[in-house]
């Protein structure tokens, strides 16, 4: 199971408000963290927030 998170994030597969917004840019349309106000991408996500 641990693997399978490994490979999403080597290849950019996390549900990160970044990458929702390239599948589906109408709905998620702010890159903003809830929490922290920075950019939500896949480093922020795991290593940058603070929350």
């Amino acid at each position: 199971m641990r693997y399978l998170y490994w490979w999403r994030i080597l290849h950019k597969k996390i549900s990160c408000k970044q990458r929702l917004n390239q599948l589906i840019p109408r709905i998620f349309t702010l890159l903003n963290c809830v929490f922290s106000n920075e950019l939500d991408m896949i480093e922020h996500f795991f290593w940058e927030c603070p929350y």
